[in-house]
């Protein structure tokens, strides 16, 4: 269903900055494991020198980055990492390992959020804004915490339809 889109948005960054078209970083997954993820390259190519929030970065997105990440088309190529296993549908989003080491050791039950698969949209997606410090990452993680605690099927659906109200409709968290 989304292969005409993927292959627009492949075609679009190749043409804007070339190869490479996917983006790939390791990440924090269940039971503080790690894993590659996988998206489409909404920056421009940089060598980074320390892990940091992408609202940090805002100078680097590409033409092609402004329409695919408020679609949240970049994010499409995650379902292979939902089908290896590596993440689910719903749960915390999975972090940046050197974020995650710092977090861990300055916000307290931090690690309790990797004993879920991370994953492509979570409660705390839905509910709050993008965190890009530590008053907020704690925050966030309030609803991280509260997921893990109370999660179950019809939780997750309700999540979903947020989700989708989130991306089509514009509403809800950013």
């Amino acid at each position: 269903m989304f292969s005409p889109f993927m292959l627009i948005t492949a075609i679009a960054i190749y043409l804007e900055d070339g190869r490479p078209i996917v983006f790939k970083q390791l990440r924090v997954g269940k039971n503080n494991k790690h894993f590659t993820l996988i998206k489409f390259r909404s920056m421009k190519k940089q060598k980074k020198d320390k892990a940091k929030f992408a609202d940090q970065e805002q100078d680097r997105i590409l033409k092609i980055g402004r329409i695919i990440r408020p679609l949240r088309i970049d994010e499409s190529l995650q379902f292979i990492n939902i089908l290896k296993g590596d993440m689910s549908i719903v749960g915390p989003r999975p972090e940046q390992i050197p974020f995650a080491r710092q977090f861990e050791k300055e916000i307290a039950f931090y690690s309790q959020r990797h004993h879920v698969k991370p994953s492509l949209t979570g409660w705390a997606q839905i509910m709050y804004k993008y965190a890009s410090n530590t008053e907020e990452i704690k925050k966030k993680l309030s609803y991280d915490l509260w997921y893990v605690k109370n999660r179950n099927i019809l939780l997750d659906l309700k999540i979903i339809l947020q989700t989708i109200e989130a991306v089509f409709w514009k509403r809800g968290a950013k």
